[in-house]
């Protein structure tokens, strides 16, 4: 069998990745919605990181070069899942919570049990749901002020498919993200592109990815009575391709197995689709996240294929032993690909 020495990836490159995907999308963005997309990015970005300087400064730890990057990426993560209209106040509150509760409450970075942006856009959505989910037309430029009238806003393309069921965008506008919807998160075909680098780059996983974006995008299809085009109406208009890009998906130096990863996915994708089209939740990607994450801290410990091994009693050994034979193949399969994935790891410490 051909084999290719891939060499180790490591936090830096990850975030050098990340990094590079994220200002692509900021770029983007500013051209969509002018000089306001800089402020918030700036206001929100400029904020968390004086917010963790400031927390590790009375911590008495350093911030170091990786603290700063964790920070400017978790700063333009939570900016870009914003609405090009929401008030500089709220930028800069959201910012604050996401570092001092979402981060340092934990102890810092590498130590966070929930992603931080996802926390701070969580917090902000929930205390001041019309500043946040309401949304200027792309390339009508808003006006600076910091608060701009809700009559000149729009609610998210995302509601109204969702209450509707019929697409409401065409084709190359769902694309190219020409609808309302958070700044940075609905361009269809340039997440695509990003999504491609950073899996092949090994800084997204591609289990976790694909598992996610199978489940939701068959789903939806069998919702909308087949109708491809609100597919894709969703996928675009619900922040969920980025959110499985820099919240779900990220890797970290030292990985779960893809077996977590794929359990991880089918968890989060089951979270996503009951509260998007069962709950009607506005930017359900977000709270499936934050309900998974808890998992995912304990699948880091543990393999599934071993959960499924052990146990002579409670409720896995009856599931075990009432579905024995499904068990047994599905167990085979989740082995194959622990052992793949620490085979790969292997493979990169040996380099």
């Amino acid at each position: 069998m051909l084999k290719f020495n891939l060499p180790e990836k490591t936090e830096k490159s990850i975030t050098a990745d990340i990094l590079a995907a994220l200002l692509t999308l900021s770029l983007i963005t500013v051209y969509y919605y002018g000089f306001r997309a800089v402020l918030i990015i700036f206001i929100t970005l400029l904020t968390f990181i004086i917010s963790d300087a400031s927390c590790m400064k009375i911590r008495k730890k350093p911030y170091a070069a990786a603290d700063l990057g964790a920070s400017v990426i978790a700063g333009l993560t939570l900016a870009l899942m914003m609405s090009a209209a929401v008030p500089y106040n709220i930028a800069v509150i959201s910012a604050l919570f996401a570092s001092v509760i979402g981060r340092q409450a934990f102890g810092g970075q590498r130590h966070e049990i929930f992603n931080p942006a996802a926390v701070g856009f969580l917090f902000a959505a929930l205390c001041f749901s019309d500043a946040m989910l309401s949304y200027p037309k792309p390339f009508d430029k808003p006006e600076l002020a910091s608060v701009i009238p809700l009559e000149m806003l729009s609610p998210s393309i995302n509601r109204a498919l969702v209450a509707s069921s019929s697409p409401l965008i065409t084709f190359m506008d769902v694309l190219i993200g020409k609808l309302p919807a958070p700044m940075g998160t609905a361009y269809l075909l340039l997440l695509a592109v990003c999504a491609l680098v950073l899996i092949c780059r090994r800084s997204v996983s591609a289990v976790g990815f694909f598992t996610q974006l199978g489940i939701v995008t068959v789903f939806s299809y069998i919702y909308f009575d087949y109708n491809m085009l609100a597919v894709f109406n969703m996928l675009s208009g619900s922040m969920f391709v980025f959110g499985l890009l820099f919240l779900s998906c990220v890797k970290k130096k030292t990985s779960r197995a893809s077996s977590s990863w794929f359990i991880l996915g089918v968890l989060t994708s089951i979270a996503f689709l009951t509260l998007e089209f069962y709950s009607k939740t506005e930017n359900a990607i977000i709270f499936a996240v934050i309900i998974a994450t808890p998992f995912g801290v304990d699948l880091d410990r543990h393999s599934f294929a071993e959960v499924l091994k052990k146990g002579s009693s409670g409720i896995i050994y009856k599931v075990r032993s009432r579905f024995n034979k499904q068990l047994v193949n599905v167990n085979e399969t989740l082995a194959l690909l622990d052992e793949r994935g620490t085979e790969e790891q292997r493979e990169e410490k040996g380099n």
